[in-house]
């Protein structure tokens, strides 16, 4: 009997560890966990069940909103100048951007952004940057200085309300 019972306590306490099991981590891996509510933990990196990723020095949100140190990119949601915009806040960052029909913002000084894609708008707010657009652009907006930007050999309406900004033009 008491065999009987040693055996029953402990299937019982075995099926509510692998039913607490369950609902935690699923996969488990030296250093690497996959939960059941989709997250995942890594060393240094977590990857959260709404999408969200941290690891060093990094956060990305479901949102669209990228930080790194020095360096801000806010997409897909409403920002300071309207819905699905891309706007990039940064000093001496180097950015790479994709745009789909969206405009796009430059915030700061001495940044080399490099865009891609169709992008409606570029305003630059800053000083002293670098920007290649490879693709598309509809009109530019400059309200710093000494900003140097290339864009493709295309119809580009161009509003410079700063000083000593270069536009240059390169066949794609």
């Amino acid at each position: 009997m008491k065999m009987i019972l040693f055996v029953l306590v402990f299937l019982g306490l075995f099926m509510a560890s692998f039913s607490w099991a369950a609902g935690n981590v699923v996969v488990s891996a030296p250093g690497v966990e996959i939960r059941s509510d989709g997250s995942i933990s890594a060393p240094g990196v977590e990857i959260g069940a709404d999408g969200s990723i941290s690891a060093p020095g990094v956060q990305i949100e479901p949102g669209g909103k990228v930080e790194a140190p020095g360096v801000i990119i806010n997409t897909g949601g409403a920002t300071e100048a309207g819905d699905n915009d891309v706007v990039v806040t940064s000093d001496g960052g180097m950015v790479n951007v994709s745009c789909t029909e969206q405009n796009l913002f430059i915030n700061g000084d001495k940044n080399r952004v490099h865009g891609n894609g169709k992008i409606l708008a570029l305003t630059v707010r800053g000083d002293g940057n670098t920007i290649v657009i490879r693709d598309d652009v509809g009109i530019i907006v400059i309200t710093g200085d000494y900003n140097v930007i290339t864009v493709p050999e295309t119809d580009i309406s161009i509003e410079d309300n700063g000083d000593n900004n270069t536009i240059l033009r390169s066949s794609r």
